[in-house]
């Protein structure tokens, strides 16, 4: 089995990608595929700050916001420290 990667996530969701959701809600793709399906998005309203959320992808078309949720992380590393603490969980 390959290792899959953010482009195996785009192809699977191309809608939550697309240039016009992107642009709606200000996102970036701010990492990798992490192990688990995880991964880190920004999005910044018009008139606010850059927050961060962790994802995971649940390879059957969809993605999921987990942790405290959308948008709940003030940095990239509040988010990739929810990761890591998701996937401890998920090796128990």
């Amino acid at each position: 089995m390959c290792k899959s990667t953010m482009a195996d996530v785009r192809a699977d969701v191309p809608n939550f990608f697309s240039k016009g959701a992107m642009q709606f809600f200000g996102s970036r793709i701010e990492s990798a595929l992490m192990k688990g399906d995880y991964f880190i998005t920004s999005e910044q309203p018009p008139y606010g700050a850059r927050k961060y959320t962790a994802r995971k992808w649940n390879r059957n078309g969809g993605i999921d916001s987990v942790g405290k949720g959308f948008t709940k992380y003030p940095t990239k590393e509040a988010a990739k420290e929810a990761i890591k603490e998701l996937q401890k969980e998920q090796q128990k």
